[in-house]
């Protein structure tokens, strides 16, 4: 099978672009469509997730699945 063959996926969500990102910024609730944005969105959410995680957890703490805040 030749590469790129495999799976069709241009009709998900997950692999379309935002409209006028001249196909650079994957789609997003934010509706950013500049990449550097993106990454500084990005970097900001990572960020705010680290201190938030760092606040409650102490450094014995093992992360599991349970963790996360699955709805």
């Amino acid at each position: 099978m030749k590469k790129g063959k495999r799976y069709d996926v241009s009709g998900l969500v997950e692999a379309q672009y935002e409209p006028g990102s001249d196909d650079k910024v994957l789609r997003n609730l934010l509706g950013i469509k500049n990449p550097v944005e993106m990454d500084r969105a990005e970097a900001n959410a990572l960020a705010k997730a680290t201190h938030t995680l760092i606040q409650e957890y102490d450094q014995e703490h093992r992360f599991s699945a349970a963790d996360m805040p699955f709805p």
